[in-house]
């Protein structure tokens, strides 16, 4: 199983950030985000489950195998009315979707649930201070370190935690 991370990509390298370890990553990575996520995902052996949201057509990907689909009812989350959508895939995920009730349909919680699996595992991502306007400085995407972190090798067996396993 692969530690809690945390992505920070610039456009020219991108850093991985184990806060539970107090260690991270930087490799060079360059491109658009999923071209980026790719080049990480392979050299690192990391997945990123919401990388498919960076994707040129994310409804695509995310619903592409849908058999269906409906809205469950509405819910308040963070004090945003937001509509509660479940898409059942033929592949056998449930997807949970969170979308506020208005024109922007801004996310607001994704749900993938495995439910073919042991244990029916799933995976949970909340979205929260979305802020569209003005734009972002570059440096909100390049990664600063804490000071009590160490900066350790680029390899899969580091990424995942397996270092020093038998």
């Amino acid at each position: 199983m692969t530690a809690r991370h945390d992505l920070f990509y610039d456009g020219k390298a991108a850093s991985v950030f184990f806060p539970d370890r107090k260690k991270y990553m930087t490799i060079p990575a360059s491109g658009d985000i999923p071209s980026a996520l790719d080049e990480i995902a392979d050299k690192l052996d990391l997945d990123f489950p919401l990388g498919v949201l960076f994707a040129g057509s994310p409804d695509e990907v995310l619903l592409g195998d849908a058999m269906a689909g409906w809205q469950v009812g509405m819910a308040t989350i963070d004090g945003v009315e937001c509509r509660h959508l479940l898409f059942s895939q033929k592949s056998g995920i449930d997807v949970e979707l969170w979308l506020e009730k208005n024109d922007a349909a801004t996310p607001h919680r994704l749900v993938v649930t495995y439910p073919l699996l042991q244990g029916q595992p799933s995976f949970v991502a909340e979205f929260t201070s979305w802020k569209t306007q003005p734009p972002l400085p570059d440096s909100e995407f390049t990664f600063e370190p804490p000071a009590d972190v160490k900066k350790i090798d680029p390899t899969p067996a580091v990424a995942s935690g397996a270092e020093g396993r038998k």
